[in-house]
């Protein structure tokens, strides 16, 4: 399996800087995820590691050897589109093995990589068809055998699920990682859903603009984000200006903005007086009265409420007039609107971050 490292790689459009000096590396059999908004630059870096753009500069190293200038078919790489990229005028059996036919395989071969990939996907009663007569789910498992009849250690994914339902997306993310994991590959996998990319990586490489922000496991980017634009980008989180009061020997306390109302938060290594920004997940939020010396209360009203089925999201205003979202099943006795509640939430999951320059610029999801 290839072992990736991505040395101060960059790419420019015009005036854009697609890819601005990424280094990244990738571990051998490892499935990573690139993960960002559209335009971040992830898909650019993929096409960069399949060869099928040149780079400005940098180094692609597989395996320690620089394969920047090879071209595409000489990198050993097994890649599945968004799109399919089906051939419609041949039959599944015909797309499946049309890499080992080009590379001259023997028949035996050639027959063995095409039924084992078409039954690793499942689809070996379906070799006769064509494409046309394939559903959306069936044509992906088209694309991911044919990316395995390669016989390439190192699989490239983008958007593979992405014209997918919902529902069936769901289903295929485990099916794909187990795939994957089966037969030992090296897979980077680019998406824009950060539910896709928590549930099927080992590690996610956070994008934005061009650059790489947080490479990590998912839990630890959902739990400890090391910026505002990650937090806000897989946490869903409320986000409250606050200003350091009081700062004890195991916890700070806060005044929320306005003469708010006081918070505890876990961290000390804060000044007096300094300003920073709070973020608590909208889904550890919880209503009614509670005497817990670990979790902080307030008082809000609600102000609107959205039934979502299963759960229910409530915006709430506080007593310094800040808005404040919290979710909740919707099998919980949901409060009225313009009803005075009091919330809480856990003081040790606060997560706080310097007040930055450009509030906006941090939180915007682009």
């Amino acid at each position: 399996m290839p072992h990736i490292v991505l040395k101060d790689i960059c790419k420019t459009y015009g005036k854009v800087q697609a890819i601005d000096h990424v280094n990244l590396e990738i571990y051998d059999g490892e499935y990573l995820t690139m993960l960002g908004p559209s335009g971040c630059g992830k898909t650019t870096t993929l096409r960069a590691i399949a060869g099928l753009i040149q780079l400005d500069s940098g180094e692609i190293l597989f395996d320690g050897k620089n394969i920047v200038d090879l071209p595409p078919n000489e990198r050993d790489i097994g890649m599945v589109f968004q799109h399919f990229e089906i051939f419609p005028h041949i039959d599944v059996w015909d797309n499946v093995t049309y890499s080992a036919r080009v590379k001259g395989k023997s028949s035996d071969r050639i027959e063995a990589l095409g039924e084992t990939a078409l039954t690793l996907v499942g689809m070996l009663h379906r070799a006769n068809s064509y494409p046309d007569e394939l559903s959306g789910p069936e044509l992906q498992k088209i694309g991911i055998a044919r990316a395995i009849a390669t016989e390439s250690k190192l699989l490239l994914l983008d958007e593979p699920l992405g014209t997918l339902d919902l529902k069936i997306r769901m289903e295929f993310q485990h099916e794909l990682r187990k795939l994957v994991k089966k037969l030992k590959l090296t897979a980077i996998h680019v998406t824009h859903d950060q539910i896709e990319a928590m549930n099927i990586s080992d590690r996610i490489a956070i994008m934005r603009k061009g650059h790489i922000y947080q490479v990590d496991s998912p839990m630890n980017l959902y739990y400890h984000p090391n910026c505002i634009f990650v937090c806000n980008f897989l946490s869903n989180s409320n986000f409250l200006e606050a200003y350091i009061d009081r700062i004890q020997e195991d916890h700070s306390v806060v005044r929320l903005r306005g003469f708010g109302p006081k918070l505890q938060i876990p961290e000390t290594l804060w000044h007096l007086r300094q300003r920073v920004l709070l973020a608590i997940r909208k889904n550890e939020v919880g209503f009614g009265n509670i005497f817990d010396p670990e979790r902080n209360v307030l008082n809000a009203t609600v102000v609107k409420r959205l039934f979502l089925g299963p759960k229910t999201i409530f915006q709430l205003r506080l007593e310094n007039e800040d808005l404040f979202e919290a979710e909740i099943m919707t099998k919980d006795i949901p409060p009225d609107l313009n009803t005075e509640v009091q919330i809480h939430f856990d003081k040790k999951k606060i997560m706080v971050f310097e007040y930055p320059d450009n509030l906006d610029y941090e939180l915007a999801l682009e």
